[in-house]
């Protein structure tokens, strides 16, 4: 079965636009309201910083939180970051961001 190259590259651009704004996602059904599935499952959730608010709709906030995690080998930097003295990794740090339990 040959499948077009259009349509996997179609799936590629899904799936990098839901890593990037996954925590901004307005909630569906009353589910998820800022939780990606696997925050929701561990009870936790992504806050700003400096007002506390959530990142619904705060699509740039969300973006600048995960770039770190699509540069090659960075993200395994930035997961040592857990040990540092706050325990935030580069992602948190640039957008100012802060994971609480939810």
């Amino acid at each position: 079965m040959i499948v077009s190259y259009n349509l996997i590259t179609v799936g590629y651009i899904i799936t990098i636009g839901y890593l990037l704004t996954k925590d901004a996602l307005p909630e569906m059904g009353g589910y998820l309201g800022g939780q990606s599935i696997g925050k929701k499952l561990m009870g936790i959730k992504v806050i700003k910083e400096d007002t506390g608010g959530s990142l619904v709709g705060d699509y740039g906030t969300a973006i600048t939180r995960q770039v770190s995690l699509l540069i090659p080998f960075f993200n395994i930097i930035d997961a040592l970051m857990v040990f540092s003295a706050d325990s935030k990794r580069f992602g948190d740090k640039w957008a100012k961001t802060i994971v609480i339990k939810a």
